[in-house]
């Protein structure tokens, strides 16, 4: 998960119009039929021109998982369920106020936006329309209610500090960055999104692995140049560097796992010339 930052996304004037409309024609509807006109507007949040500018964020990368082409189709996601959440079912009629509002939506693929079973060990994994929080009597249930105050449970990649709170083992497995023992809620918080997000997919785990295989050659190469510069070899010099740009690549957050090609990256901080890699980007 890299930070996304939504002071670079440039919508449209003429979507915001429309969103706008949309957003009023819900809050003048009858309750009982809210979610239904938040439904007959959905042609708001599936527009290109939305859904286009959400993508340039992240260069086509999903926001949770960083895959670009591996998974199935991206969509634009609410992250605060629109309709329904899950852990209020039958009392939560969704976030509808937040239906039509650009800062609730996520570019995410399909494997972490909805429910998948696991046939063989039926376990469910993706976000569907579960939303998380620590405390429910601070839930925000209509329309004037502060969901802002809410303890959400899950990480939300436009902060900057909830990126912050995963980390990856040998296999590719993404994992919470602290400790139940130190840090409960932050240990929390991250694994309840990578359960979520299905960050741990088996696709997913195999394509890290095939990063880890590249940056970890490309970090043996660096190695090598760096020491022959040392000695004062001519061509080891240009070496080192297009093996530094290679790898600056690798971590740049337009690129696919590039949260877990870092990870990786600054396992060898002990290379001195590694730890000026990773403060330069």
């Amino acid at each position: 998960m890299i930070y996304i930052n939504f002071a670079e996304l440039k919508l449209s004037e003429a979507w915001e119009k429309d969103a706008e409309e949309a957003q009023w024609m819900t809050r003048c509807t009858c309750p009982t039929t809210r979610n239904m006109m938040v439904d007959a507007h959905s042609n708001i949040w599936r527009d290109a021109r939305i859904k286009n500018a959400l993508k340039k964020l992240s260069n086509g990368k999903c926001w949770y998982c960083e895959s670009k082409d591996l998974r199935a189709d991206k969509e634009v996601e609410h992250f605060r369920p629109k309709n329904e959440v899950k852990e209020r079912k039958g009392e939560h009629k969704g976030y509808w106020w937040l239906a039509f509002n650009y800062k609730n939506y996520k570019y995410s693929c399909t494997f972490c936006n909805q429910i998948r079973v696991n046939k063989e060990t039926k376990e469910s994994f993706g976000k569907g329309t579960f939303f998380p929080i620590f405390n429910e009597d601070g839930r925000a249930m209509t329309y004037g209610d502060d969901h802002s105050s809410e303890d959400v449970c899950l990480l939300d990649p436009t902060l900057r500090s909830d990126t912050m709170l995963l980390s990856f083992n040998d296999d590719g497995s993404a994992t919470p960055r602290h400790t139940k023992d130190k840090r409960k809620r932050l240990y929390e918080r991250a694994r309840i999104s990578i359960n979520l997000y299905n960050l741990n997919h088996p696709d997913i785990k195999e394509a890290r692995l095939a990063v880890a295989e590249v940056i970890e050659g490309l970090i043996d190469d660096g190695e090598k140049y760096f020491d022959k510069m040392a000695l004062g070899e001519d061509t080891a010099m240009y070496a080192f560097e297009r093996t530094s740009e290679m790898i600056a690549k690798l971590i740049h957050s337009k690129t696919q796992f590039a949260g877990f090609a870092r990870a990786i990256l600054k396992g060898h901080k002990d290379k001195e010339w590694v730890e000026d890699l990773i403060m330069a980007h």
